[in-house]
């Protein structure tokens, strides 16, 4: 699937074997929907809303990704090395997941203030 969608609502959808190719989205929501084998490259999207989504082997490939909702999220292989990540509501549900090292870096004071660690000078 290409093209520019300004909100796609998946709420509750099942998605297996997929791949989302240079897409513009506004808002993809995927709450409570379930995900395998999906891939998404060169993709730009505002806000993904995965709150208790259960997701399984997705891979982001050169995608910017503004915001991710995780709220109870089941995460399982996802690999989020291939993209840029602004912010993350509930980074604690992050388990299942595989950074590059730069990213963790970048993301480092959201973690951080999310478990209630003061980073200061």
């Amino acid at each position: 699937m290409t093209g520019r969608i300004g909100s796609f609502q998946a709420h509750e959808a099942s998605f297996r074997s997929v791949r989302l190719v240079a897409c513009k989205l506004g808002l993809l929501n995927l709450r409570n929907a379930s995900l395998l084998d999906v891939e998404i490259v060169d993709c730009r999207i505002d806000e993904l809303d995965l709150t208790h989504a259960k997701v399984r082997r997705i891979r982001f490939e050169n995608t910017q990704v503004n915001r991710i909702e995780l709220q109870h999220a089941a995460l399982q292989d996802v690999d989020l090395r291939g993209a840029t990540i602004t912010s993350v509501d509930a980074v604690t549900n992050l388990r299942g997941t595989t950074f590059a090292p730069w990213q963790i870096a970048d993301l480092a004071p959201l973690m951080a203030r999310e478990v209630g660690i003061r980073i200061e000078d």
